[in-house]
């Protein structure tokens, strides 16, 4: 009943985490837009819009795990490597081939960053 209880309360953190990155992201967009600049804009929402996605499949891949009492061990290092590949392969990709404003675009990619650092702050309160 135990095992349970975490699972679900895992799941409500991560829930709750990204909740907080779309809240981050539209901030950081509303910012960007006092800049008048499509291009900042952009390269914001493309950066926020990787980590959602990339948060989603990171949590999806942890639930699976949760939920499976066996699965191996190089099963599972495999599918974060790729993951992780391709992760990087994007944003080398978006970084070098799209015309984007490469500061704001690392801003957009920070929002999971203070997403992790605010929910830690505020499961202490």
């Amino acid at each position: 009943m135990e095992e349970s209880a975490e699972k679900l309360e895992a799941s409500a953190r991560a829930k709750s985490i990204e909740k907080r990155n779309l809240y981050i992201l539209a901030l950081f967009v509303m910012v960007s837009l006092a800049f008048l600049s499509v291009n900042i804009t952009l390269s914001v929402m493309a950066g926020g819009l990787i980590t959602v996605v990339n948060f989603r499949i990171l949590w999806k891949g942890v639930e699976g795990l949760l939920q499976k009492k066996q699965v191996s061990q190089g099963l599972l290092y495999l599918g974060i490597f790729i993951k992780f590949i391709l992760l990087i392969g994007l944003i080398g990709i978006i970084v070098i081939k799209l015309p984007i404003h490469t500061g704001a675009f690392l801003i957009g990619l920070s929002s999971i960053v203070l997403a992790l650092i605010s929910e830690v702050f505020y499961a202490r309160v």
